[in-house]
């Protein structure tokens, strides 16, 4: 391996909807989900260790499962028409949104990303499944990004390429990084008024279990099935706060709505949040105090909208 290995690119990285879960369709086109920033994959197997009756070191193993995970992080751009981007499109991976209400179910994809050495070296996810996907900003100059906890089913790391048939490659949007500031954050227990004068940073987690079961019909190490469980919708806030009757208000007891527009102009998407509950939240110990106080907290609704 080449000791300069670590000064080479990786130009890309795309995903394609699965019609089949583990399997990556021919035809279609690749996306980019944004800019990526880094992508870590590890294979994950299950090893049974080959022993006998009193031996201390095992005299072999046997893989008996296996699974692939990823983190990918990457910053959201915003909407383009040539090339076709929305960053919608890869958070739909999780969340249905063009449906306007997530769905029990989620969708699967294909994930692949290149390196490019004299001769291209490509890594490829079959069967990927999110598991969680954070969206989070903070400081007015920089970009929204996304964070992904991804599950997979298969993987490979060589020379073929992932991309083939008649599918195609979708250029890189070329409009401009979304930034905090190009965003913005409604709060209120019954008609929602923008807070994001006072917002230092802002993270909304989507969650959702996803259970390994059975095996594969053509590979017994590998899943059948990634099983959609539960899910959760998680805020995170750090706010300012003008005095302590105003912090206690915002404390109270009350199921609270929370609408969030990443970004706020066209070709946005509306992220909006019921039945809130504050869990924990920073308390303040004098007037000072009151400054980038976080609150997180959780909501039991969500319902997808585009901005126009």
């Amino acid at each position: 391996m080449s000791l300069q290995r670590g000064a080479y690119q990786v130009p890309e990285c795309l995903f394609i909807e699965e019609g089949t879960f583990g399997t990556t369709p021919v035809t279609g086109a690749w996306a980019t989900p944004g800019f990526v920033h880094s992508i870590n994959a590890k294979r994950a197997s299950t090893h049974i260790r080959k022993t006998g009756i009193g031996t201390q070191l095992p005299a072999g193993f046997v893989v008996a499962k296996e699974h692939w995970t990823a983190a990918l992080e990457y910053s959201l751009v915003k909407k383009d028409t040539s090339p076709a981007y929305n960053w919608k499109d890869f958070y739909a991976m999780i969340t249905n949104p063009n449906t306007g209400v997530p769905k029990d179910t989620c969708k699967y994809f294909s994930l692949g990303y290149k390196l490019d050495l004299t001769a291209d070296e490509f890594g490829w996810l079959k069967g990927c499944g999110i598991k969680s996907f954070k969206i989070a900003g903070s400081d007015v100059a920089d970009t929204v990004k996304a964070t992904v906890d991804i599950i997979a089913q298969n993987g490979s790391y060589d020379t073929a390429d992932y991309v083939s048939g008649s599918a195609t490659r979708t250029g890189a949007p070329d409009t401009e990084l979304v930034v905090f500031g190009d965003c913005d954050i409604l709060y209120d227990t019954a008609t929602p008024a923008s807070i994001f004068s006072r917002l230092n940073s802002f993270a909304i987690t989507f969650t959702r279990d996803l259970q390994m079961r059975g095996s594969d019909a053509s590979n017994g190490k590998l899943y059948r099935e990634f099983a959609p469980r539960a899910r959760s919708y998680e805020i995170e806030l750090g706010i300012d706060f003008d005095s302590k009757v105003e912090y206690k208000q915002f404390l109270a007891d009350t199921a609270w709505l929370l609408t969030a527009k990443i970004p706020t102009g066209t070709g946005g998407l509306q992220l909006a949040f019921t039945g809130g509950k504050w869990l924990n939240a920073e308390k303040p110990i004098r007037e000072v105090d009151l400054i980038n106080l976080t609150m997180r907290g959780e909501c039991t609704g969500l319902t997808i909208s585009d901005i126009a």
